[in-house]
């Protein structure tokens, strides 16, 4: 019996035209396109400022019909539309109402076409595989640990999920430490993979950082850090982390002599030439091995 072939993707519809009006907008760009919709870049016809405005659009659920209507992608798929439109809709206008420096602000959002939009501040600036790109290199510990203290302040603003918001930062700074995002929680959970440190990550963190990391990915919600202050208190004393994911002087010794492998291979390989050297000359002195003459031409 053939295996069954892996099912496509579905496409993502097209954007918006240049020049659709959205409420008081008129469409001037596309910014990208994420995972539930597009971004477009706005001109407010009253205020006469440029905005961004967020269109709900998943490609797995809805379809663009004609220009600008979009429309459950099939019969079976309308109640899960109709509750991301729900849910992005209410992300709209809770959002609009909290203000932190870390935030882009938003201003509110609206159903429209059949779907929603969310208004906000245009903010120009680099995703973060871009920022990582420009680096060049993972930032070490202490770049972090200042990069920690603004991001902690904005998911602290959000009051809402602390530790789905806390898994997200700690994938944030997986990405950052590792170059990639961490496996996801479900397999971790099921014991199809691990979050593990390759050795670059280890020689340039503390456990103490790592095992914080560790406690922000946990698998399970119930698992995670509660409440942004139980992040900020274990990065501040390690005391606070939870006892199975404390150092112990195992780790710190298995962590040494990984981060010296080099160095002690090397002294490992040249007492082995000493004590070779040695069995040799006493051999000799015992006069159990003869001497031996370079050939005279």
């Amino acid at each position: 019996m053939p295996a069954p072939r892996p099912q496509r993707k579905s496409p993502p519809p097209a954007p918006l035209p240049i020049g659709t009006r959205l409420g008081s907008f008129e469409l001037r760009g596309v910014l990208g396109l994420g995972q539930y919709g597009y971004g477009y870049r706005v001109w407010d016809l009253e205020s006469e400022n440029e905005y961004a405005v967020k269109e709900y659009l998943p490609a797995d659920l809805a379809r663009r019909e004609g220009a600008t209507q979009v429309l459950p992608r099939r019969i079976e798929d309308e109640e899960r539309f109709a509750q991301g439109l729900r849910a992005f809709l209410d992300e709209g206008k809770f959002l609009s109402r909290v203000r932190d420096p870390g935030l882009v602000t938003v201003y509110g959002s609206w159903e429209e076409n059949g779907s929603a939009y969310m208004a906000m501040d245009l903010v120009a600036g680099r995703n973060l595989k871009e920022t990582m790109q420009a680096r060049g290199r993972p930032p070490r510990e202490p770049a972090l640990r200042a990069l920690l203290q603004p991001l902690l302040a904005a998911v602290d603003a959000l009051q809402r999920g602390p530790w789905t918001d806390v898994y997200g930062l700690g994938a944030v700074l997986h990405c950052l430490m590792v170059g990639k995002p961490p496996a996801p929680a479900p397999l971790r959970v099921n014991g199809a993979a691990a979050l593990t440190w390759p050795e670059a990550v280890l020689r340039r963190h503390s456990l103490e950082f790592l095992a914080v990391v560790e406690w922000m990915l946990a698998p399970q919600p119930r698992d995670r850090p509660q409440d942004i202050g139980a992040v900020r208190a274990a990065l501040s004393d390690p005391g606070h982390l939870p006892e199975h994911l404390r150092p112990g002087w195992r780790q710190r010794l298995t962590l040494r002599l990984r981060q010296h492998k080099r160095p002690l291979r090397l002294l490992g390989t040249l007492l082995l030439l000493a004590a070779a050297a040695l069995v040799l000359w006493r051999l000799r002195q015992a006069g159990l091995l003869p001497d031996f003459a370079l050939p005279t031409g």
